[in-house]
């Protein structure tokens, strides 16, 4: 039996979403529920950008209001995408990969020199300090 006739959601873009709820003639449903290994890894995989927004949420509001709100599922979910292009899986280093689209932009991965530094980054052949070093060189400016 349902318990309505649709469901109301807010969606990854802010927007109302509604699911029309059915009554099927036989329900599948047999306690407990248990998902299979290719519904946990698309769960997890469609959660994950919400913990990415929810961390510069907490460490750096600043940095995540470049990305306007409606947008930031889409924004963060292309990073995670990004990151496994080259292999990168660890949620430290997609971390690294979401900062640098936040500061450079996201299609920062299309230019020779970000390429570059990904593939290093992939292969472990730089660290995130060396390329942030290379990427954002400090410049002290003593006049003033």
């Amino acid at each position: 039996m349902s318990l309505g006739l649709e469901w109301h959601y807010v969606g990854p873009d802010h927007s109302w979403r509604t699911l029309p709820l059915t009554v099927p003639a036989y329900d599948p449903y047999v306690p407990p529920l248990e998902l299979n290994s290719e519904q946990r890894r698309r769960l997890i995989d469609d959660s994950y950008p919400y913990t990415l927004i929810d961390h510069f949420q907490l460490t750096d509001q600043e940095l995540l209001d470049r990305i306007p709100g409606p947008d930031q599922y889409r924004f963060f979910r292309a990073c995670v995408a990004l990151a496994e292009r080259y292999g990168i899986r660890d949620g430290g280093r997609i971390l690294m990969i979401c900062t640098w689209a936040l500061l450079s932009g996201e299609d920062f991965h299309e230019q020779p020199e970000w390429s570059k530094r990904l593939e290093d980054f992939a292969a472990g052949r730089r660290t995130a300090r060396q390329i942030g070093e290379d990427a954002y060189p400090m410049v002290e400016d003593w006049q003033e």
